[in-house]
């Protein structure tokens, strides 16, 4: 059975140079195929990530994989030449000590090594990715199903553990409640996430009966809010007023969680409730985790309830944490696969307004035994889940006890056993035994975590996965296999596409250089404009220099080509025009890819044009023909034709930061300082998560866009006590004095 699902979250993409520190850019991970299955009331998650490097080095990549809470990772296997080879569980000390003697060595082979970090998240490292290439890898990840079941309890039975989930009924308030809804519009955040926060909070707003009362805040390093002051009263009127409201940007600077709940907390009293939509990561107020927590309990008092939902892919796990230290309920909204934003919010949304059951318990059959406590608050309206210990034959009802808004609640179910002999249900509960004592801290519980997951190949902060080359590299390093690895039911290498014709998928490119000479034109057609379309077909060009160097690895020299543009565009000759390349299937084959280009029709008539190039195999960046290099001299100032091609670079290339830095300078150093501004705005756009974006508009930007760029500024540096100081004396000057508070409230927490 497929089913929409939460996709485990990609983060913190990165590239290491092999035998050094040296980390460098142009790795990406783009999500595969993937396959879910639910069976005996689990859910089986199957994704193949793809990924590709962009430079002209072999690199190691990096990449961290957030999982579904109390997901346990079941299966890892490496693409080796069209085989998947299945990965084993090692101590993970081990591991990484195999993992790094093969990747520096002269001769490297295939190994993968996957970690559990600090915060719970998961670390991949896959060598080597080859320069302009792609590697595969498959993770398969096990959690209980989200779907709540009707009627009976449901029971699934492994040989050790038990996954038991129990429906609870979606009861409405008890007694008449505020509610302030947050929302976490933040930089980091993003404008996806920001659109489907928005989309819970007006399904949220819709469940409301007419009377009740609410609030809306939009916050980053402080809150705008709807209303302006106290809440407004659920009419069809507030309702239009809250829309036209919401249809304004606000936003994109440090998030200042505590300091949002306080204020929506400030708005519903003693029995409200707080809906926060978003991430649970501080970058401006308070910072730490247990200083957030702290606040946010003062703020909620002994009355109010916090409904966290998770939106966006910043948080590592701070938001759930958040709500367990102060006993609020936890949610998770991230992007279901092929779903708009509006999809799961209309289900969430009832969930939220439904009561919450404080202090939870849980009477068992016999026979059956908890491994972890329940959470202090669920939602109702959401199963129940209690995973344990099978220590007899189950038998009797179970009945759930707590209290709603200070009124006692109790529930009783018979138990219907779906499955037994389900192995995932034995892995699910050693995933949980070994985050209660991973929890704990302390070296003796963190080594029997570590020989939990090792016996029942799950992941743990002292074990890990490792994948090598072979089934046969494996017995050298004196592992045991428990699976022989098999070729995938599809075998053959990961396509890559490319947006020039003729180019074929998987083709991966060698590092050139292809330099521009003199263009002469003959005919009224800007000489610019031809060297933009002809670097538009650079893949292509290329290409045809590639063919040469498989039969000669040295092969370099002058390419001209003499091309005639008609009346309408097209070209309709092309020829050779003194070239000394050495190759004259090379140049006939780069004939080829003018007489395929099309250009804008010509303002006199025909035109005629000798286009050269320069080609010379180089470790270093592709270039492109009619392009310069990026950087133009400090100490020059670049003439407009410079600055058209720089332009021209970050219409192409939108999310090249280097790109829109150095167009931003031509600028500056040109005098053309408004025209600086716009593109610094420009830059930011294009590249939200590059600090030097903010810092260049800072430079240029007026005293209100400064403070604002210094707040989305520190969101990409927290911890920069420095920085804090700046935002918060930009807020002065501006007079907006609570987000310079939240600001110095930061630096204070960063020194």
């Amino acid at each position: 059975m497929s089913l929409p699902l939460v996709l485990a979250l990609v983060s913190a993409v990165s590239a290491r140079v092999p035998g050094t520190s040296q980390t460098v850019d142009g790795m990406r991970v783009v999500p595969g195929v993937v396959r879910v299955a639910e069976d005996a009331g689990l859910l089986r998650t199957e994704r193949e990530d793809v990924v590709e490097n962009s430079t002209p080095m072999q690199l190691e990549a990096r990449y961290v994989v957030h999982l579904p809470k109390g997901a346990a990772l079941s299966r890892v296997a490496l693409d080796v030449d069209g085989t998947l080879i299945e990965g084993e569980v090692l101590e993970a000390e081990r591991s990484r000590r195999i993992f790094s003697g093969i990747v520096d060595r002269p001769t490297p082979r295939d190994p993968a090594l996957v970690e559990r970090l600090a915060d719970g998240s998961v670390q991949i490292k896959i060598f080597p990715v080859p320069a302009h290439g792609s590697r595969r890898i498959m993770l398969a990840y096990d959690e209980v199903a989200p779907a709540a079941p009707t009627g009976d309890a449901e029971l699934t039975l492994g040989r050790e553990g038990f996954v038991l989930r129990v429906p609870t009924s979606a009861l409405p308030e008890t007694l008449p409640r505020a509610r302030a809804i947050a929302i976490d519009a933040s930089r980091g955040q993003g404008p996806r996430a920001i659109a489907r926060a928005e989309a819970i909070a007006r399904e949220l707003v819709g469940t409301l009966s007419n009377g009740e009362r609410f609030a809306v805040l939009v916050c980053d390093s402080a809150c705008a809010s709807f209303p302006s002051a106290g809440l407004a009263v659920k009419v069809d009127a507030s309702v239009a007023d809250l829309d036209a409201w919401m249809a304004a940007p606000r936003g994109g600077g440090a998030r200042d969680v505590a300091g949002g709940v306080a204020e929506a907390a400030a708005r519903v009293g003693a029995e409200g409730q707080i809906v926060w939509l978003g991430s649970g990561r501080a970058t401006s107020g308070a910072l730490n985790p247990s200083d957030v927590a702290a606040r946010v309990r003062t703020s909620l008092g002994e009355g109010a309830e916090l409904r966290a939902v998770r939106v966006g892919d910043v948080d590592l796990g701070e938001l759930a944490s958040l709500a367990r230290a102060v006993a609020g309920t936890f949610d998770d909204a991230n992007d279901a696969v092929g779903s708009p934003p509006h999809a799961p919010a209309a289900a969430l949304a009832r969930r939220l307004h439904a009561s919450s059951l404080r202090a939870p318990s849980i009477d068992l059959p016999a026979g059956l035994a908890l491994a972890t406590p329940l959470p202090e608050r669920i939602g109702l309206g959401e199963p129940l889940v209690a995973i344990g210990v099978v220590k007899g034959a189950p038998h009797g009802d179970l009945t759930i006890r707590g209290a709603i808004q200070g009124r006692s609640y109790s529930s009783t179910h018979q138990v219907k056993v779906i499955a037994r002999d389900v192995a995932r249900a034995d892995a699910l509960l050693a995933q949980t035994r070994v985050d209660a004592l991973e929890a704990k801290g302390d070296a003796k519980s963190l080594a029997a975590a570590g020989a939990i997951a090792r016996a029942h190949k799950v992941l743990a902060k002292s074990a890990s996965w490792l994948v090598l080359e072979s089934d046969e590299m494996f017995l050298e390093n004196g592992i045991a296999r428990a699976v022989r690895s098999a070729p995938p039911k599809q075998v053959g290498p990961i396509a890559t596409t490319s947006s020039a014709p003729g180019v074929l998928a998987g083709h991966v490119a060698r590092p050139i250089a292809l330099r521009m000479a003199f263009v002469q034109v003959t005919g009224r057609f800007p000489a610019e404009r031809i060297q933009h379309i002809v670097h538009m077909n650079r893949a292509r060009v290329s290409f045809c220099y590639e063919q040469g160097l498989r039969a000669n690895p040295t092969l370099a020299g002058r390419v001209a080509i003499k091309f005639v543009i008609g009346r309408d565009g097209a070209v309709v000759a092309a020829a050779d025009a003194g070239s000394d390349l050495p190759d004259a299937a090379v140049v006939a084959c780069v004939a080829d890819v003018f007489r395929d280009m099309a250009f804008p029709t010509p303002e006199g008539g025909i035109v005629s044009v000798v286009y050269p190039f320069l080609l010379t195999p180089e470790a270093g960046t592709v270039g492109g023909p009619g392009v310069l290099p990026l950087r133009v001299p400090a100490s020059e100032t670049p003439d407009p034709h410079t600055i058209w091609q720089l332009r021209t670079r970050t219409e192409e290339r939108p999310d090249d930061a280097e790109a829109h830095d150095a167009f931003v300078h031509a600028l500056m150093r040109a005098d053309r300082r408004d025209e600086a501004r716009e593109a610094a705005e420009r830059f930011v756009r294009a590249v939200p998560g590059a600090p030097r974006a903010y810092d260049t508009l800072i430079e240029l930007a007026s005293p209100a866009r400064t403070a604002t760029a210094l707040d989305a500024r520190a969101d990409l540096s927290p911890t920069d006590a420095l920085l804090h100081e700046r935002a918060a004396r930009a807020f002065e000057v501006t007079g907006d004095l609570r987000r310079a508070a939240s600001h110095r409230l930061a630096a204070a927490a960063s020194r």
